[in-house]
């Protein structure tokens, strides 16, 4: 089954072409595989992605998103796949604004416009050893926030 999108979601991938051939060619993803970056990705290409509101494409208007939704993220990963852009997106945009729609409006409020506005990242941890055990986690979490 073909996806057929719609004007804005059309310009949207367009956007996201024009970003990554220009932006992130695959020399791009090379040069940080080869550099000394600690989390693996351009902090300078993530703040232009967090501006174009890429971010916030799947979280509610009243949290400072768009709500584009998944046709939109789609299309910009699909774009960003061909030119291998390094990035936290799929890990911020998708799966952590996936989890926090099931928190509660303060929390969502909280965080979810950070993410929007200044490209708070996020991931999924769900294991810390090899065997599963969710019962015998070590691991804390501390909120802390630059």
């Amino acid at each position: 089954m073909s996806l057929v999108l719609n004007e804005e979601q059309v310009f949207l991938k367009d956007s996201a072409k024009k970003f990554a051939s220009e932006k992130t060619p695959t020399t791009h993803f090379r040069e940080v595989r080869d550099s000394e970056i600690d989390n693996c990705y351009d902090d300078k290409i993530w703040q232009e992605m967090v501006s174009l509101g890429w971010t916030g494409i799947l979280i509610p208007e009243e949290f400072g998103g768009s709500n584009f939704g998944v046709a939109g993220i789609s299309s910009i990963l699909e774009e960003l796949g061909r030119t291998l852009t390094p990035s936290p997106l799929f890990s911020t945009a998708v799966v952590g604004v996936s989890l926090l729609k099931h928190a509660s409006d303060d929390v969502k409020k909280d965080i979810l416009t950070k993410v929007v506005q200044d490209g708070l990242r996020l991931c999924f941890a769900i294991e810390e050893s090899n065997h599963h055990d969710p019962v015998k986690i070590s691991c804390e979490a501390k909120k802390r926030w630059k």
